[in-house]
Parts: structure tokens; C-alpha cells; sequence
């Protein structure tokens, strides 16, 4: 779909709930961790326990740890070959490649024109996105150049998460789900209050509200009949819906 304004409003409160999404439960492993990041495009699982990152594949499980840096944050597996690895207690990140080895470290508060983020993503190429809290712009940073490369207008409501792929950025208010392009442009507002959290995939938005799914796209509104309410983390991935809790790992099959 081309866009044709500077940007889209959708309340999706206007969408009656169409018929609840049945998960199918087709696999459950095992899994005691503190931070259960996602899988990548190989079906690798990505999880953070006792301050290490370990990378779960076929054949075998490799970790990597940096205690220097503080408390992981957050783990971007989204290109496997250049994972975020995100340290917000001293502004820093760590980009490793596909077998956890470190290929580049940023350290923020070097850059005085960059110094207090609270939330980054992967971006295309050698970028990243960032949420700045001084100014409330969400950025596109060339972490090989060193530079700011973008920037949106200031975003005056508390930010809650970003998530991205290539090409776009979602970002969470308290009361709306905002898509930004590769030129850090709103492309499209969805009005949603009382969004916890949510997951990208394709065209697809998985936002959760407390102990409940909603899957959102544009042509409907449905609800996911979760097989319990407990659970720490989650992730969308093609048509399969990754939850942990209870020390596992399920994964279920969404029919949407």
C-alpha cells in the first residue's frame, strides 16, 4: 500500500472483534531463563540468564557475557548476523555477529550530541534506531560513520517500546502505535490505549494488553484465546506465536 499524506490515523476501536484466533500448540521445550529475547530467521532461540546472552542452535548453545557493562537490557536478534545487544545503565551496545562475537561496541555517553537513550532497534544496513529522551526524537543512527542520518519531530507522550524491521519503526505511547520510515517520517498512527506491549511481523501487530493478545492488521481486529495467563515473554514470528512461561518455551500456530 502507497501512502499518499504525510500520515494515517486508524482507531482500531472502530473495528468490532472478529473471531477469536485458537492457537495450536506444536512444540514446547524447556527453558529456565530470566529473558527470553525471541528466534531469529534459522529458528535459533535467543535468551538472556544470569546476565548472559545465549543463542540456542541445532547442535549446539554459545553464550556471551560482558559484566562490564552492567545489566543487559534488551537482545534485537532481528538480523542474526548483527545482533543488538543493549546495556542502558551505561548507554551502550554491543553488536555481535552470528556466533555471539563482538564486531562493534558503542559507548553513548562518548557522544555528546547522543547521551541518554532509552530504547533502541536494528535497523537496515549499519543503522540502528534510537529513542533520545532529551530531545524525544527517535533517531537513525550510522554506527559506521558516527553519525545521525535522521531524526523525527520530537514525540511528546511517554515512550514505552520500539520495535523495527528494515525498513520501519513502531513506537509505543501510552495511548497510540506510531510507524516511522526509513526517514524517521510518521507514516501512519494507530489510536490504541492500554497497549503493554507488542511484536511485529510483515504486516501484522501483536499487541498485548495485560493477560491478552490482539492481532492487528489492516483489514481486522482479532483476539487470541491464550491457553494460559501466566507468562514473562513472548514472540511473533511468520504465523507462530512464541510464549514463555512456566520454564518453557511453547510455540503455537496462529490460523489468521
Amino acid at each position: 500500500m502507497r501512502f499518499l499524506a504525510p500520515y494515517i490515523l486508524i482507531i482500531f476501536s472502530q473495528l468490532g472483534a472478529q473471531t477469536a484466533i485458537e492457537p495450536i500448540l506444536t512444540d514446547s521445550i524447556a527453558l529456565q531463563t530470566d529473558y527470553f529475547a525471541g528466534l531469529d530467521q534459522h529458528n535459533n532461540i535467543y535468551h538472556v540468564k544470569e546476565n548472559t546472552l545465549y543463542k540456542i542452535l541445532e547442535d549446539t548453545i554459545i553464550n556471551y557475557q560482558n559484566f562490564q557493562l552492567g545489566k543487559i537490557d534488551k537482545v534485537d536478534p532481528f538480523n542474526p548476523l548483527k545482533i543488538v545487544n543493549y546495556y542502558k545503565d551505561l548507554n551502550s551496545i554491543v553488536i555481535l555477529d552470528n556466533r555471539l562475537a563482538p564486531m562493534k561496541t558503542i559507548n553513548f555517553n562518548e557522544n555528546l550530541n547522543i547521551n541518554n537513550i532509552s530504547h533502541v532497534a536494528s535497523a537496515f544496513d549499519n543503522n540502528l534506531w534510537l529513542f533520545d529522551e532529551n530531545t524525544r526524537e527517535l533517531l537513525i543512527y550510522n554506527y559506521k560513520k558516527q553519525k545521525i542520518t535522521s531524526k523525527s519531530l520530537p514525540i511528546l507522550n511517554d515512550v514505552k517500546q520500539i520495535t523495527s524491521n528494515y525498513n520501519h519503526c513502531w513506537v509505543l505511547t501510552n495511548d497510540s502505535l506510531m510507524r516511522y520510515n526509513y526517514f524517521a517520517s510518521l507514516e501512519e498512527t494507530i489510536l490504541e490505549k492500554g497497549i503493554q506491549s507488542f511484536r511485529v511481523f510483515n504486516e501484522n501487530i501483536l499487541i498485548q494488553k495485560k493477560n491478552s493478545f490482539k492481532l492487528l492488521n489492516k483489514e481486522s481486529k482479532k483476539d487470541i484465546k491464550l491457553p494460559f495467563l501466566k507468562f514473562k515473554d513472548y514472540h511473533l514470528y511468520q504465523d507462530y506465536l512464541y510464549i514463555y512461561g512456566q520454564n518453557y518455551l511453547y510455540k503455537y500456530h496462529l490460523k489468521f
